[in-house]
């Protein structure tokens, strides 16, 4: 067995004169034969000849070490290369530094633990990776291995496990007692409902439907504000807003429409906010005190009557707060948690006292679009990640039916135009999908009266921007193409105002 040093670990090709005779190894160790020059590893000449201070070949004395100045200014690589150290090392000093090594094998500490791990990872191996590394029951005191921990059974611990279970049987209780409740109280609202129907006849449901008016606002270099009439099915137009505002988001608040932060054109980013009454007849837009904490591409929801704000962006920078802001004095904004990643381009709707956050492109702008689905709950301020959107999509607009989420057009990730619609049942994590819009909008906006969803504007697969309406009906379940708008919208947004 060869126990000289490779010629591939040397940084250039060694002389064959420093290269042992009986291994044909560059030496490691030299011995010379005072005669006749042999050269040979020490380890090799007393494995050989058994024969100390004599030549194999020879039989001549061996002279005192004197290659090894010029070997030991030769480089060679670490001993442990192949487990990550890079460092090319001369001859004369490759001990040492081996001693030294970050990268050097050393085995576990904790005892049954057989791990070979390298010194620089050892202790965190040893304290906290390590499944035989002892660890300390906070009930007990008593020290155990990290890999029966779970296992350990103490009295304190015995007692607290019993509680827990104890707990659980309430709340399943307590659980099988709502669900009797609410389908008591499904029984009872079907009942009223279809004694309703029969009572006042197949359209007396779409009173409130008809009497509603659809509140559109900005665009793409666009100030102004258009309204469409459920009734008459007929626009007419509003007061222009003070800025031109695209990717803005709105809520009705107060009997106000706020429009908050969005882009006046060609990345100039407005952090400010502009609120129309919408009681009066011909009321004019007046700038609220109220700064946006994100300026453009976030979301804007109302839950008993609080309004959260999430995430946004800045080009080229996304950002992943939840904000609840306050659009009256004192005209606060409180972070209230973080996303677990940043998101754009989605959709956010309120369901159940919770806030569903759909779709989206992840991390920056030009990233691919998502399937991702995140409840965030107001009453813990935490997010969790529910069952994924059937596939990719982005810069999609969302509305609420019941207890779904309804998902229309935006961009798959592959950045085809969509004209495709998912109905997402947040309670399940079940979708199926209802029949396409007649256009393949992204960018669109949409709103819901009644049974109706009425999607407006957007961009077309040619980058077009549309100032065309269509509206889907649960009951027929087909869309119906609206009279269009006066003005192409692309990134406006709406609200649903009942007279």
């Amino acid at each position: 067995m060869a126990t000289g040093y490779e010629d591939t670990r040397f940084e250039t090709q060694v002389d064959e004169s420093l290269h042992c005779i009986i291994c044909t190894e560059v030496l490691k160790d030299p011995v010379q034969c005072r005669r006749n020059e042999h050269r040979f590893c020490r380890n090799c000449i007393t494995e050989h000849l058994r024969h100390p201070q004599t030549c194999p070949t020879c039989k001549d004395p061996r002279p005192q070490r004197f290659l090894a100045n010029t070997l030991s200014s030769l480089k060679i690589s670490c001993e442990n290369s192949e487990r990550g150290c890079h460092k090319d090392v001369e001859l004369g000093s490759l001990d040492t530094h081996v001693a030294t090594c970050s990268f050097s094998p050393m085995p576990c500490s904790n005892d049954q633990c057989e791990e070979i791990i390298s010194r620089r990872d050892k202790e965190i191996h040893e304290n906290k990776v390590c499944d035989f590394r002892r660890v300390k029951c906070d009930y007990c005191a008593q020290m155990v291995l990290y890999k029966d921990f779970m296992q350990h059974v103490c009295p304190p611990r015995q007692e607290i496990r019993e509680i827990k279970a104890e707990v659980r049987e309430v709340h399943s209780t307590q659980d099988e007692m709502f669900k009797m409740m609410q389908n008591m109280m499904s029984s009872l609202m079907r009942l009223e409902r279809n004694t309703a129907q029969r009572s006042e006849g197949s359209h007396a449901s779409s009173g409130q439907e008809l009497q509603a008016e659809i509140v559109i606002a900005g665009g793409f270099d666009c100030k102004s504000v258009e309204v469409f009439n459920m009734t008459t099915k007929t626009w007419r137009s509003l007061s222009e807003m003070n800025e031109c505002r695209f990717g803005a988001s709105s809520v009705l608040y107060q009997g106000h429409m706020f429009l908050i932060g969005g882009d006046s054109g060609l990345l100039e980013y407005l952090d400010s906010a502009e609120e129309l009454n919408l009681a009066e007849q011909d009321g004019h837009w007046a700038e609220s005190q109220f700064k946006s904490p994100v300026p453009s591409n976030h979301a804007c929801v109302v839950y008993q009557n609080r309004v959260f704000l999430i995430g946004g962006s800045v080009y080229p920078e996304t950002y992943d707060g939840i904000h609840e802001i306050q659009l009256i004095p004192p005209y606060t904004s409180r972070l209230l948690t973080k996303m677990p990643m940043q998101l754009i381009y989605y959709g956010a709707e309120t369901v159940n006292g919770k806030i569903c956050i759909i779709g989206a492109n992840k991390t920056k702008p030009y990233k691919a679009a998502t399937n991702t689905v995140l409840m965030f709950d107001p009453a813990t301020n935490t997010c969790t990640e529910l069952k994924p959107l059937p596939y990719p999509a982005s810069t999609m607009t969302t509305v609420t039916w019941k207890d779904n989420v309804v998902v229309l057009g935006g961009v798959d990730d592959q950045h085809n135009t969509l004209s495709t619609v998912i109905l997402y049942n947040v309670t399940t994590g079940s979708h199926r999908m209802l029949p396409e819009m007649t256009k393949k909008r992204y960018r669109c906006t949409a709103v819901t009266v009644g049974d109706n969803i009425i999607a407006m504007g957007g961009c077309d697969e040619s980058d077009t921007d549309l100032n065309s309406v269509e509206c889907y009906n649960f009951h027929t379940n087909t869309w119906t193409e609206f009279p269009a708008m006066a003005e192409t919208r692309c990134g406006a947004t709406a609200v649903v105002k009942y007279c």
